[in-house]
C-alpha cells in the first residue's frame, strides 16, 4: 500500500490517523501549572497520537547559568523547534508577561497559535485572538493540530 506522505491528516484504510511525531511548545504561567498538566494529559490520552513536549514548565525550568544564555534564547530555541504553540487561555494569561511574550514571538516566527480555553468560558485573554483555532476539549485539541501544525522541518 503507497502512503501519500503530504496528507498526514488523512487516514491509512480509513481507520487510523497517519501517525507523525508533533513537536509543541505549550505556553502556560506557572502559578496555574494545572491547565499545563491539562492539556498533557489529553495529548498523552489521544490515541494514535505521538507528540515531543517542548514546553517549560516549572518541574523542567530552563537553566538560566549557562554564561551568555538568557531566558530568552532558550526560549526562542524551543519555541523554533515546534511545530504549533498551544496557549493556555485561561484569564490569567492576561496578567503573564511571558505568555504575551511567547505569543508575540510565535507569531513573528509563523507558528500556528491554538488557545485551549477552560471549559464554560466567555472570555478569553486577548493573546487568545491570534489563536488560528480555539478549542476545549482533548480531541478537538488534537483534531486542531493535525489541521494546524506545520510540517516536519517547516
Amino acid at each position: 500500500m503507497l502512503i501519500d506522505l503530504p496528507r498526514a491528516a488523512e487516514t491509512i484504510e480509513g481507520t487510523l490517523p497517519y501517525l507523525r511525531n508533533y513537536r509543541l511548545f505549550i505556553s502556560h504561567a506557572w502559578h496555574r501549572d494545572e491547565a499545563y498538566f491539562r492539556v498533557v494529559r489529553w495529548l498523552n490520552a489521544a490515541p494514535n497520537f505521538a507528540w515531543d513536549d517542548f514546553s517549560v514548565p516549572e518541574h523542567n525550568a530552563i537553566d538560566t547559568t549557562e554564561v551568555g544564555k538568557t531566558i530568552e534564547y532558550h526560549l526562542h530555541t524551543f519555541m523554533r523547534q515546534a511545530c504549533a504553540f498551544i496557549l493556555c487561555a485561561g484569564l490569567y494569561a492576561s496578567h503573564s508577561e511571558w505568555i504575551d511574550y511567547e505569543v508575540l514571538f510565535a507569531r513573528r516566527i509563523g507558528r500556528p497559535i491554538i488557545a485551549v480555553a477552560p471549559w464554560g468560558s466567555e472570555r478569553l485573554p486577548a493573546a487568545a485572538s491570534y489563536a488560528v483555532e480555539s478549542v476545549s476539549r482533548g480531541d478537538s485539541l488534537v483534531q486542531a493540530i493535525r489541521r494546524h501544525g506545520l510540517p516536519e522541518g517547516a
